[in-house]
């Protein structure tokens, strides 16, 4: 019943109920039978290599070539400075036996150098070592192809045709059919992208020609050709190209001598960049220009950037690390560190306290001077656990040095005795009018004593050094600080040991501290340097650092050193102290001081050395003069000029070497100059020695493969014989290694590099090394060289095996 329009519908409306519907429950229905699912196929699908068709249908020879390239890619997507040599030792295992596997290779290490330019130093590095490389031509078996005539000609094929991209060439075509503004911005955008890219190509380029260059592989010719060419043909790649290749090659460029016009050449490119810059208005991009400027400012500054830290060059681990290290160590010097001033006036203050105000304390000390010299600790805590004598070092024995057999009674009295008596050259020595009690130094002084010297090491200055030891440490704490300095000094490089050494030798040469005050600090050494020497192999030359001088000063005497050194004595070990000691004092003062020295000491050899070493060990270091009175002046005097003419010879050799003169010009000195003399021994051993000092006077004082292969084949010019050749030069690289004072992994650089380029053969090593001819610094030689030989004992093993 429906309501009417009148009535209230709230009362009258009659309710229906809704309909009912029967829910059913939701079923899948699944089909047991097999059906078969179809996927959408892609055009081009991922297939493994092997399953590919385009190498299905490949020869087994060139599917061999196919894997070879994919194995040389994946060793220069690991390639990596820090294992340089072992990623090249894999390249060399590769199977590179034919002209198209060789022109392959070279064409993918080009594309990687050009289109990673950072890493454009590297693989510059492994073209030159591959440079050698070669194969027999395809048409002609008799001739052969290398790796370095391809290299050099893919890198001019790229910088002479400059073919234009195909993809832009693509691009622009969309671009000039396009109407639709919206779509034809976007292949704008993408065309940029892509000229971009193959601009960056060309100067990556660039970069891998002027690295090529700075290795030896490409000449000055071509550089001054290749510049000409960009300055001629301009446009903003050209520019860019350019500057990079100057920021590259530059700095050698000015400094290559032999070739005075390079100098004109770059004055004139200078110029037209000058230009560029200074007109504004020739169609030259902003920042075209700011790169143009860069460089101008670069040649300006010698071509030393501002902060090498920001170089993009790749870095080995060891480069980061050190680095690294370096940083936070300066960085915690200079938090440390106080001022000069306020160091000075705190030590000043507590000097003034400490003698003033503690009148009964000072006399306290006076009373116990020798209670408290045997408390003075004169060794590191840390080296102490080897050796139980070392706490028995005090001035009592060196005032009173014991005796080592029955002959040296006159060598002890006259130590002791009064400067009146024959054969004491004590006298010389400035002693204070009276000698102050010593104390050990506090942990607190400790550090004051080795921030003066880390504050010298950083800014060598003696006098300062002197200066400042005098406001900071007492008299009575002298001792103990030369301790101090010499503990400090063991854990340097042989560089900071000199500065040290010479410091120290200042502080007792100007009178601050007495030639005893440096005896008794330095006896607690001496007792245990037998243990410290198995830790610390240049243990010996470093104190000679110490010692010579004062010697040649005449503030200590041999004598004295004797009475400090008997543990040294005893242990065998004084041949090893007093080569470095006479070594030094020669260089330093002449071989007749030394004598005048020695016999004034009334000292003889059998005291230090064992009879029987004594022979040998006189003709290994030349210091027959000690005993040999038998030689005419004649004969002195033309060993000195046969010296001197050695030394003016390898001298020469290593400036014509320095001012990048080529090899026929040094051999045309040498004809001229030398003569029949290019013969004998000492000349070859002069030869290497400048090689190899020219391999090291680079920017940065490291080996250089580069600058030591550019005179290496002047080796095999001389020499009666190929077996007199390599011992001469083996001898020669261990003199200079004992006159270097054996930098590290140095002499394993330079035996590396002799054996890959077939210089010195694998017999000339190991006969080097059984020899038993000249064994001074041999020792020190063969313990770095331990795994270069290790290597070729294994890699000849292998080859017999085989």
């Amino acid at each position: 019943m429906q309501p009417s329009d009148g009535e209230d519908s709230k009362g009258s409306m009659e309710l229906v109920p809704p309909p009912v519907t029967t829910v059913r429950p939701q079923c899948i229905s699944i089909s047991l039978t097999r059906e078969e699912v179809k996927l959408s196929l892609s055009k081009d699908p991922w297939r493994p290599a092997r399953l590919k068709n385009d190498l299905m249908d490949l020869s087994e020879e060139e599917v061999k070539t196919q894997v070879l390239y994919k194995n040389f890619r994946d060793i220069l997507n690991k390639f990596t400075l820090q294992k340089f040599d072992t990623w090249l030792n894999r390249v060399r295992g590769l199977e590179i036996t034919t002209q198209a596997r060789l022109e392959g290779i070279v064409d993918i290490i080009f594309k990687k150098a050009i289109k990673e330019p950072n890493f454009s130093e590297a693989y510059a590095m492994l073209c030159m070592k591959l440079s050698q490389l070669k194969v027999p031509r395809d048409n002609a078996s008799d001739q052969y192809v290398n790796f370095r005539g391809l290299i050099i000609s893919r890198c001019q094929n790229q910088f002479m045709n400059k073919k234009i991209d195909e993809q832009v060439l693509k691009l622009e075509k969309e671009v000039e059919d396009c109407d639709d503004p919206v779509k034809k911005k976007e292949l704008l955008e993408r065309l940029a992208k892509e000229q971009r890219r193959v601009s960056d190509l060309s100067v990556g380029n660039a970069k891998f020609i002027g690295e090529l260059y700075k290795l030896g592989m490409l000449t000055s010719k071509i550089m001054t050709y290749c510049m000409k060419n960009l300055v001629n043909e301009m446009n903003e790649e050209n520019l860019e190209s350019l500057c990079k290749l100057l920021t590259t090659i530059g700095q050698k460029m000015e400094n290559d001598y032999n070739h005075l016009y390079l100098k004109n050449e770059l004055d004139d490119i200078f110029k037209t960049l000058y230009a560029i810059d200074f007109r504004k208005t020739n169609g030259v991009s902003s920042r075209v220009r700011f790169i143009i400027q860069d460089v101008i400012d670069l040649r300006n500054k010698s071509w030393i950037t501002k902060d090498e830290r920001i170089s993009k060059q790749p870095k080995t681990m060891d480069q980061i690390i050190e680095e690294a290290e370096q940083q936070k160590t300066n960085i915690k010097f200079i938090n440390d560190c106080p001022s000069r001033d306020e160091r000075r006036g705190n030590v000043r203050r507590q000097a003034s306290n400490s003698i003033i105000g503690n009148q009964n304390q000072w006399k306290a000390v006076t009373l116990n001077t020798q209670k408290n010299l045997i408390r003075i600790k004169l060794a590191p805590p840390t080296w102490r656990h080897n050796a139980s004598r070392t706490t028995r070092g005090s001035v009592d024995t060196v005032q009173n040095p014991p005796s080592h057999n029955t002959n040296n009674s006159r060598v002890v009295s006259s130590t002791s005795r009064s400067s009146s008596g024959r054969g004491n050259i004590n006298t010389a020595i400035k002693r204070p009018e009276k000698t102050l009690p010593q104390e050990p130094l506090s942990e607190g002084m400790k550090r004051k004593v080795k921030l003066l010297v880390m504050e010298n090491l950083v800014n060598p200055n003696d006098e300062e050094f002197v200066s400042e030891f005098k406001d900071t440490l007492p008299g009575l704490y002298h001792s103990a600080a030369v301790t101090e300095i010499l503990n400090i000094a063991l854990e340097k490089s042989t560089k900071n040991v000199q500065i040290i050494a010479k410091s120290t030798n200042r502080l007792i040469s100007s009178g601050t501290v007495s030639g005893e005050h440096f005896l008794s600090g330095v006896t607690g050494i001496m007792e245990c340097a037998p243990d410290l020497y198995i830790d610390i192999p240049m243990l010996y030359e470093y104190l000679g650092k110490f010692t010579a001088p004062l010697i040649e000063g005449k503030h200590i005497t041999f004598a004295q050193l004797f009475g400090i050194c008997q543990n040294i004595i005893k242990s065998n070990h004084g041949h090893l102290f007093l080569r470095p000691l006479i070594r030094d004092l020669i260089e330093s003062a002449g071989s007749s001081f030394v004598k005048m020295i020695w016999s004034q000491n009334s000292l003889e050899l059998k005291q230090w050395i064992n009879e029987e070493q004594i022979p040998k060990w006189l003709e290994d270091n030349k210091f027959d003069f000690l005993v040999d009175d038998k030689a005419t002046e004649a004969e002195k005097r033309l060993s000195a000029i046969h010296s001197k003419f050695i030394k003016k010879t390898q001298s020469i050799l290593l400036q014509l070497m320095n001012s990048e003169e080529n090899c026929e010009c040094i051999l045309e000195w040498i004809r001229n100059n030398v003569g029949a003399s290019s013969t004998e021994d000492w000349f070859m051993r002069a030869l290497i020695q400048a090689i190899c000092e020219h391999a090291l006077s680079g920017d940065n004082a490291r080996f250089s493969y580069e600058r030591m292969a550019q005179y290496s084949p002047l080796i095999s010019e001389f020499g009666h014989s190929r077996e007199q050749r390599e011992a001469n030069c083996l001898l020669g690289i261990q003199q200079l290694m004992l006159q270097l004072q054996y930098p590290p992994g140095l002499a394993i650089e330079i035996f590396q590099f002799l054996l890959e380029q077939y210089i010195i053969s694998v017999e000339g090593f190991t006969a080097w090394e059984v020899s038993e001819l000249e064994p001074e610094g041999k020792e020190m030689m063969l313990r770095a060289l331990k795994p270069f030989f290790t290597n070729i004992r294994e890699a000849t093993e292998s080859s017999d095996e085989e």
